[in-house]
């Protein structure tokens, strides 16, 4: 359709497009002449000034939301800003080159400068985590793992106590050393025992309640020494350590109360002066429980104990070829009551400060009879 007539028939309104016709339909525009390509958007001959003037108008100008606008503009850069700086002081901060030189594998030059931070400021607890992290790392490159593994203890425990002296004074080290002396005690423990080895009775149940303790009141910080561990070492697996921990606690169930009421009837009995009848007793617990072991040091030390007291009661000390000279006890409640027994003679306090002092707990006779005889050429 070329043209269409409106009600004044003096005016005609050409139509080029159908946006045209649509423009005449719904605005009413009749008595005008729409054009060709009057339908299309034209663009301005200048869009980065037009931008530009936006700009100006709405952050410099007067009206309300220009001070707005200024204000939430003056907001974002400053948080630009500082987030710019942040970055920039992470990026050279004591932390950053820390973890650089622990990445680097240079683990002693990092325990050195972070030494150096902690000492200025010891509450920064990042660097305190970097340095477990870097302490970590050197031991085991030293091969502290290896050495546990073939049964090294005594050089394993040797490095640990060598890394005590030198860090003494810095109680982060301290305490991650103490924490790789209770992995190497439990890992040495079970060493030392095949599956069907007995349970030594004043021996391995102390041990035991030692290394649950600390378990119990470090398990947090052992538990991250040991991730640590198995990220950086496959000689030590954490898994195999947690497999030791669950023996040392059923151990404990089993045997921990059967063993304190034992130690319990024989300090009873011991008390009320029956030691011939303890043995009867001892021979009756190795019967019901045949996993602890131990029994025979014990009826050892209840005859030594027996001999010791029949000397030193009586007004003569006579030589028995048959009775040894030196008695050896090697069980704790025999030991303390072979201490109790010396105290009860004035003559014989030389003898129990030596008792006492004597790391394998021995007494000789022949120097109980000197003394004896000496004290009675005095009075």
């Amino acid at each position: 359709m070329n043209a269409m007539k409106s009600d004044n028939k003096d005016k005609t309104v050409y139509i080029s497009s159908p946006l045209s016709f649509l423009n005449l339909l719904f605005c009413g525009c009749k008595s005008q002449r729409i054009r060709p390509g009057d339908g299309k958007k034209r663009r301005p001959g200048r869009p980065w000034l037009s931008f530009f003037k936006t700009i100006l108008a709405e952050f410099w100008g007067n009206s309300g939301d220009a001070y707005k606008h200024r204000r939430w503009l003056l907001i974002s850069l400053t948080l630009l800003v500082m987030t710019a700086t942040g970055w920039i002081t992470v990026f050279k901060s004591s932390e950053h080159k820390a973890m650089n030189l622990m990445e680097q594998g240079k683990c002693r030059e990092c325990l050195a400068y972070v030494e150096n931070v902690l000492r200025e400021n010891p509450r920064n607890k990042n660097l305190c985590k970097i340095e477990t992290e870097a302490i970590v790392k050197d031991i085991l490159h030293h091969g502290w793992a290896q050495q546990l593994k073939h049964g090294h203890f005594s050089e394993a425990r040797k490095f640990l106590e060598d890394m005590t002296k030198q860090n003494s004074d810095l109680p982060e080290r301290l305490k991650t050393v103490r924490l790789l002396n209770w992995i190497a005690e439990i890992e040495e423990y079970f060493f030392e025992r095949s599956p069907g080895t007995p349970i030594v009775i004043f021996q391995d149940e102390i041990r035991t309640e030692s290394l649950l303790t600390q378990w119990d009141r470090e398990k947090n910080d052992i538990r991250c020494l040991l991730n640590q561990i198995g990220k950086e070492n496959t000689e030590l697996p954490p898994d195999r350590i947690y497999r030791c921990l669950e023996r040392l606690q059923a151990q404990k169930r089993l045997y921990s109360g059967v063993i304190q009421d034992f130690k319990t009837t024989i300090d009873k009995m011991l008390d009320t002066d029956r030691p011939s009848a303890l043995m009867l007793t001892i021979n009756e617990f190795k019967r019901k429980f045949p996993a602890i072991g131990g029994l025979e040091a014990l009826n050892e030390d209840l005859a030594n104990y027996m001999r010791l007291r029949e000397k030193i009661n009586s007004e003569q000390w006579p030589e028995d070829p048959g009775v040894p000279d030196n008695l050896c006890f090697q069980t704790e409640p025999f030991v303390a009551r072979v201490d109790t027994l010396l105290s009860t003679r004035k003559e014989l306090r030389h003898a129990r400060s030596t008792f006492r002092n004597n790391k394998n707990h021995t007494i000789s006779l022949a120097k109980l009879r000197l003394s004896s005889e000496s004290s009675k050429e005095n009075n």
